[in-house]
């Protein structure tokens, strides 16, 4: 059983890895699918840091990316290492903690 655990681990040890380095993981087709089904869920759903619910100022801001879309993709990207870590079993909170921490102190 022991030797099962260590070989789950390494597949996803392996694939995490492989995941966090590869760039463009989806076509571009399968890019704006996601982004666009985020952007859907997004306002009033996402929460600001003093808790209250993002929303648009207007019906165009809510048709509009919040951030770039070469920034968007880079979350679409980073989703994928974390939700592996999660189909593995692993805590993505730390990864997810210090993403959020680097990406705060970007300039987009």
């Amino acid at each position: 059983m022991v030797l099962v655990r260590v070989f789950t681990v390494g597949v996803c040890v392996a694939l995490a890895a492989g995941v966090a380095a590869a760039a463009d993981i989806y076509t571009e087709d399968q890019y704006r699918f996601i982004v666009s089904t985020a952007l859907t869920h997004f306002w009033g759903r996402a929460k600001l840091s003093d808790g209250s619910f993002v929303q648009p100022a207007s019906d165009e801001d809510r048709r509009t990316l919040p951030i770039p879309y070469p920034e968007a993709k880079g979350v679409v990207d980073f989703s994928v290492t974390a939700g592996v870590a999660v189909w593995c079993g692993f805590d993505y909170v730390p990864y997810y903690t210090v993403y959020m921490r680097v990406e705060g102190q970007r300039q987009i």
